[in-house]
């Protein structure tokens, strides 16, 4: 593992990151912990800071290769929908509606930190040279697990949340 790829990163990438790392410690602990409702808002504003900032400095980052329309690709599209999500969710909160929040709160923290952070370990990708010293295959490896780890954690909290009660 070496970290001279994100530190001779653009500035723009390093923010990227910086803004992931905060999301992902984050999400765990807002979407699938019980706190008291202070706490529970105060990690949900840091973690929202983290997607909103994850999300706009992804549209400066050039797509790797999937480029579809100049040089966004299907990332950004992702982005696009986490920053709609982040923002149908606190108006559901807003509202009341505290099963669609969770819902989709739940639904941007999969697709974000989930689908995401897998794509991170495409090769030629920078966390795969930061994590695996840029090996493909191992990447693959933890893009597989990652995806069986994904599905089974979704199962798990699925159960009973439903956008329209």
């Amino acid at each position: 593992m070496t970290l001279s790829p994100i530190l001779t990163a653009s500035p723009v990438l390093q923010i990227h990151i910086a803004c992931a790392l905060v999301a992902l410690a984050v999400g765990p602990f807002t979407m699938f912990t019980r706190l008291p409702r202070g706490q529970h808002k105060g990690l949900g504003y840091t973690w929202v800071a983290g997607i909103v900032g994850l999300s706009l400095s992804s549209f400066w980052i050039p797509s790797f290769g999937l480029a579809v329309v100049g040089h966004f690709g299907p990332l950004h599209m992702l982005a696009v929908a986490a920053l709609h999500g982040v923002w149908s969710a606190i108006r559901h909160v807003r509202r009341g509606n505290i099963r669609a929040h969770r819902l989709i709160m739940r639904n941007v923290w999969f697709g974000t930190m989930g689908v995401a952070t897998l794509a991170n370990f495409l090769p030629g990708r920078t966390m795969n040279h930061v994590v695996l010293n840029g090996d493909d295959r191992a990447g693959w490896l933890v893009i597989g697990l990652g995806l069986v780890a994904l599905v089974w954690l979704w199962r798990q909290v699925r159960g009973g949340v439903s956008a329209t009660t």
